[in-house]
C-alpha cells in the first residue's frame, strides 16, 4: 500500500519493508507488524490495555450497584436517600459513557458485560426514582400489585 519510489522500513521493528501505515499512530508499518484491526502491535497492547482498565471500571460499576441494591432493599428510609439516587444516577451515566466508548473502540468485552449491567442498573435507577418521586408503576402480569 505504501507507495514511495524509495524503499521505507517499519517504524516498529525497523527490519522489514514497510507495507502500510497503522490507522492509530500513523507509522509505517510491515505486514508482520500490522494486525488484524490495522493497527501495529504497539497501538494493540495499548488499546489492550486500555480494556482491561475499562473492564475495571465494570468492575466497579458492579460492586458499587450491589452495594446500592442492598441499601434500596435495607429500608424505605435508604429507599428515599438523596444520596442513593445521586450515586445510582452517577453509575448509570459513567455506564453509558463507558458504552459509547466502547462503541468507539469496539471494546468487546466491555460491551458485553455493560449489556448487563445497564438492564440491572436501570432497574435500580427507575425503582429509586419512582420511590422517591412518590409516583406508582402498575405491573401487566400481577393487576393487583405496586411497585411504590
Amino acid at each position: 500500500m505504501v507507495s514511495h519510489k524509495k524503499e521505507v522500513l517499519c517504524e516498529v521493528c525497523r527490519k522489514n519493508i514497510a507495507v502500510t501505515i497503522c490507522i492509530r499512530c500513523r507509522r509505517y508499518v510491515c505486514s508482520e507488524c500490522i494486525t488484524e484491526l490495522w493497527i501495529c502491535k504497539d497501538c494493540y497492547r495499548y488499546k489492550k490495555t486500555i480494556e482491561s482498565d475499562r473492564i475495571r471500571i465494570c468492575n466497579y460499576i458492579d460492586k458499587m450497584a450491589t452495594v446500592c441494591e442492598e441499601k434500596a432493599k435495607q429500608s424505605k428510609v435508604c429507599l428515599q436517600c438523596v444520596v442513593l439516587r445521586e450515586m445510582v444516577l452517577s453509575l448509570y451515566k459513567m455506564l453509558r459513557d463507558l458504552i459509547n466508548e466502547a462503541n468507539i473502540e469496539y471494546y468487546e468485552r466491555v460491551l458485553d458485560r455493560l449489556e448487563v449491567l445497564r438492564d440491572r442498573l436501570k432497574q435500580l435507577l427507575i425503582k429509586v426514582l419512582v420511590a422517591q418521586g412518590g409516583l406508582r408503576i402498575y405491573l401487566e402480569e400481577e393487576k393487583e400489585e405496586y411497585i411504590t
